[in-house]
């Protein structure tokens, strides 16, 4: 369609074809480059450039484009995905002066709402994140809110709450006939329940789900078998990934070279499997904390205890942009295993000690809980 379109148009059907069929981040980013510089007045080149750095991790390249698509068209939505990437950098108070500053310019509130609640969970204020849980305007998002209340509880432990809130959410989206969103909740709860240890569980989420045909959510369904021992599946996904998105920046540098790693760990072949976790070239094209944290988990299992501490270090420095998802607060455990593995046992059971804190009140059942548990003991 896009030869039938006017100038503008035949670069946004570009950009999108690109972002959401084949994932080609990088083609995106050079097409919205070109749109800026051939109508360098259009706010919705500079968007689109915005969110081509912002997915492919470019952080700082984003927030420079968005600034301008601000300037040059100052709504809501606009000043809505300027403070996300400031969250995304960690400037926490800037991404709330920006929500201030479009509020004041008689912007609609509602649209801030789930910026505002993580970003009152990154400050641990847990009546700001209550206050935007409350109004008329969840009526607008049925499941939207029980899905970022799931995400929470698995944060700190509570993961009977977190499955509750979860099934909320399915059931929500199942009942709109948003089969996609529903194929997207139950993903998330599976790589939970195998992040958390109960594989039993997630393999049944992951299989609730079905066929997904996003890149995005068949390279985490991927990575789900992956973690659970099913590495028959896992190896299907991964050999589907590979046949339909073989231009996907996610895929090629993302969850690709972490199925394979993980692979080729379990059949016992260690340093295949740290060359595949080292495919990524550039390790902002993939600002996916799942495969980071993956990548960490694979170095454990390799006893590469200060390859695997970088790695949860770097989840732990990035806050706003892990934001609530449970994969922040297992990131002190990672640590202190990578810690306990160089035999730096003071540090480990600093790190220890900051993950129990965050899960003192969690399940007590969760298997990631019990080990650690028995680990932290033995530092003792």
């Amino acid at each position: 369609m896009r030869d039938r379109a006017s100038e503008r148009e035949k670069f946004s059907i570009s950009i999108t074809y690109d972002v959401i069929v084949t994932g080609d981040l990088e083609k995106a980013a050079r097409t919205a480059e070109q749109w800026t510089k051939l109508l360098p007045r259009d706010p919705r080149a500079f968007n689109a450039l915005h969110f081509t750095h912002d997915l492919a991790g470019q952080f700082d390249e984003g927030l420079a484009a968005m600034r301008e698509a601000v300037r040059l068209e100052p709504t809501g939505l606009m000043y809505l995905y300027l403070a996300e990437t400031y969250t995304a950098l960690g400037r926490f108070d800037e991404a709330r002066a920006t929500i201030q500053q479009a509020e004041a310019n008689h912007a609609d509130p509602v649209l801030f709402r789930s910026l505002l609640y993580e970003l009152a969970f990154l400050r641990n204020d847990s009546a700001g994140m209550a206050e935007q849980l409350t109004g008329p305007w969840m009526r607008c998002a049925p499941g939207v809110t029980d899905e970022a209340q799931s995400s929470t509880a698995a944060y700190y432990g509570h993961l009977s709450q977190a499955r509750e809130l979860e099934q909320r959410a399915i059931a929500s989206a199942k009942q709109r006939g948003a089969n996609d969103v529903m194929a997207s909740y139950l993903v998330n709860a599976a790589l939970v329940e195998a992040l958390f240890g109960d594989f039993p569980e997630a393999q049944k989420a992951v299989k609730d789900a079905g066929r997904v045909t996003s890149w995005g959510l068949e390279g985490t369904a991927a990575i789900v078998w992956a973690l659970s021992g099913d590495t028959a599946q896992a190896q299907k996904l991964a050999d589907d990934l590979k046949k339909r998105f073989p231009e996907a920046t996610y895929v090629r540098f993302g969850s690709l070279p972490a199925v394979r790693g993980l692979l080729a760990i379990h059949r016992g072949n260690a340093q295949e499997g740290i060359e595949n976790l080292r495919a990524n070239p550039s390790p902002e094209l993939v600002p996916q904390i799942v495969v980071v944290y993956v990548r960490g988990q694979a170095y454990l299992a390799t006893h590469r205890g200060a390859e695997a501490a970088a790695e949860f270090q770097e989840i732990i420095d990035h806050r706003g942009l892990v934001r609530s998802s449970p994969i922040g607060a297992l990131a002190h455990l990672g640590l202190g295993r990578a810690y306990a593995l160089q035999g730096d046992t003071a540090k480990a059971r600093t790190a220890y000690q900051d993950f129990l804190a965050l899960w003192k009140d969690a399940d007590p059942d969760i298997p990631v809980l019990q080990q650690a548990k028995v680990e932290y003991a033995k530092l003792q």
